[in-house]
C-alpha cells in the first residue's frame, strides 16, 4: 500500500460552516429543551415544587441529543463540534433562564461532560461506552444522594421528603433507561452500517437494503435459471482497510470503500448484483458467467483500483483489492459458492494481496 497525502490531519475534515453548525445546534437545543420545560410546567401546576425533580429529564434529553450530534461531528471537524457544544449550551441556558431562572450549576456540570464524551469518541468504542457509563453512574449517584434534594434547588419539607425521594428514584431509573437507549442507538447504527447493501448498475450505486444477498439473488435470478446454468460469485476486499482507518480515521476509510464501490459498478454488467458486507468487503453476483469469465471481470476491477489513486479532499491514496472467485450452478446453494469465494480470497491474502484467486484452482 502506497500512501500519498498532504496534511492528512486537515484533509480528513470536510469544510463545514462553523456558523451553520452553531445555528443548527442552537435551534435543535431549543427544540429539545422547550418540550421538557413544558412538562415541568404541567407538573408544577399539579404538585408544586416537585416539578423541579423533572429537570434531569430535560438535561438527559439535551445531553443525549448533543452527544449523538457531537459524536458524528467529531469525525468531520473539531471546530464544528465545539460550535455544536456551545450552541446546545447557550440554547438550554436561555430556555432555562426564561422559563424558571435559578441556579444552573448541576446542569452546566452535565454539559461539561460533553467534551469528555467528544474526546472519548475519538478513542474508539471502549472510550465511548466508558464515557456514557461514567455520566450515567454520576447522574444516578446525584439522584440518590439526599433523596435528590440537590437537584430540587429547594429545601424539601418533611412532609414532601418521601414524595421527592420516590420521584427522584423513578427519575434515576429513567435516566438509566435513557443511557441504555443511547447505547442501543449506537449499536443499531453500527448494525445498519455493517448490514449488507445490494445494488446493480441500474441503481446507480450500492444502495442500503436489509435483505441478504442470498435472498436477493435467489428470487430474481436463480429461480428463473435452468438448474444446469452456471453463475459466479466474486468476494472482494479492500486491502489494508483497517490500517487506513487507524491512520486517517474511519471517515477516510469509508470514503475509500465508497469510491471502490463506484469503480466496481463501472466494471460490471447491468444484470450483475453487488452487495457490501461490513466496512471493506463486497460480494458480486455474476449470472450466466463461468469462472474464467468472472476472472476477466475481477482483473478489470483490480487493475482499475490499483492504477487510479483514490482522492478524498487533498488526500491521495493508492489502494489495492484482493478478490476470490467461485463458480456454481443454479441448483446449488449460493451460500456454498460464497464460502468458496471467501476461501479463495483468504488464499490471496496469504499470497501477498492485490491479486485474484480462483476457488477451482485451489
Amino acid at each position: 500500500m502506497i500512501l500519498q497525502h498532504t496534511h492528512p490531519a486537515l484533509a480528513m475534515f470536510p469544510r463545514i460552516s462553523i456558523r451553520q453548525s452553531f445555528r443548527n445546534a442552537f435551534f435543535k437545543g431549543a427544540v429539545v429543551s422547550v418540550p421538557a420545560l413544558a412538562l415541568q410546567a404541567l407538573l408544577l401546576v399539579w404538585v408544586g415544587q416537585a416539578a423541579w425533580a423533572l429537570l434531569p429529564v430535560a438535561v438527559i434529553l439535551l445531553v443525549s441529543t448533543a452527544y449523538t450530534v457531537i459524536a458524528h461531528a467529531a469525525d468531520r471537524r473539531p471546530l464544528a463540534a465545539t460550535a455544536i457544544t456551545i450552541g446546545f449550551a447557550v440554547a438550554y441556558s436561555l430556555v432555562m433562564a426564561l422559563g424558571f431562572g435559578g441556579p444552573f450549576g448541576f446542569h452546566f456540570l452535565l454539559i461539561a461532560f460533553l467534551p469528555v464524551a467528544l474526546a472519548s469518541e475519538r478513542a474508539g468504542d471502549v472510550g465511548k461506552w466508558a464515557a456514557a457509563a461514567a455520566l450515567c453512574f454520576f447522574t444516578l449517584w446525584i439522584e440518590f444522594r439526599d433523596g435528590g434534594a440537590f437537584l430540587l434547588h429547594s429545601e424539601a419539607m418533611v412532609t414532601q421528603a418521601s414524595l421527592f425521594r420516590f420521584v427522584n428514584m423513578a427519575l434515576a431509573f429513567l435516566l438509566l433507561a435513557a443511557f441504555i437507549r443511547i447505547a442501543l442507538d449506537f449499536k443499531r447504527e453500527d448494525m445498519r452500517r455493517d448490514a449488507p447493501a445490494i445494488a446493480s448498475p441500474r441503481l446507480g450505486g450500492v444502495q442500503p437494503d436489509r435483505r441478504r444477498l442470498t435472498d436477493a439473488v435467489s428470487k430474481p435470478h436463480l429461480h428463473f435459471m435452468e438448474p444446469d446454468r452456471v453463475f459466479s460469485v466474486i468476494v472482494l476486499e479492500v486491502d489494508h482497510h483497517a490500517a487506513i482507518a487507524e491512520i486517517f480515521g474511519r471517515f477516510i476509510a469509508e470514503q475509500v470503500a465508497r469510491q471502490a464501490s463506484a469503480m466496481i459498478l463501472g466494471k460490471v454488467r447491468e444484470t450483475d448484483m453487488i452487495s457490501r458486507r461490513g466496512r471493506r468487503t463486497f460480494l458480486i453476483f455474476l449470472p450466466e458467467t463461468v469462472e474464467e469469465e468472472a476472472c476477466v471481470v475481477a482483473e478489470r476491477i483490480r487493475t482499475a483500483i490499483a492504477e487510479l489513486p483514490l482522492r478524498v479532499g487533498d488526500l491521495s491514496l493508492r489502494v489495492s483489492v484482493t478478490l476470490g472467485i467461485a463458480q456454481s450452478r443454479a441448483s446449488d446453494d449460493i451460500a456454498i459458492a460464497i464460502a468458496d469465494a471467501e476461501r479463495a480470497m483468504a488464499s490471496g491474502h496469504a499470497a501477498g494481496r492485490n491479486r485474484t484467486m480462483l476457488a477451482g484452482l485451489l
